[in-house]
């Protein structure tokens, strides 16, 4: 008998900001992409629960970003909405 386990990434969730932000990179004003992460722990590549989450904020034309705390992803997401 043999289990197989693991952990596998989920398709990142993304949301555009409400407010221009002036990338540091290309000095370009933009609505930037907020990026939610998930790792999650399978059980036969079925998910179980999640063991990791990450959150990004990324300017939508040169792809440079941002790692933000859930707080301050819950911040940005509750003004887009």
């Amino acid at each position: 008998m043999f289990v197989i386990l693991g952990l596998a990434g989920n398709k990142p969730e993304i949301t555009k900001s409400v407010e221009f932000i002036n990338c540091p990179h290309c000095n370009n004003r933009q609505f930037w992409n907020l990026i939610h992460e998930q790792t999650n722990f399978s059980l036969f590549f079925l998910p179980l629960f999640s063991v990791k989450d990450k959150y990004f904020k990324a300017c939508p034309i040169c792809q440079y970003g941002q790692e933000l705390t859930k707080t301050e992803y819950t911040f940005l997401l509750n003004k887009s909405i």
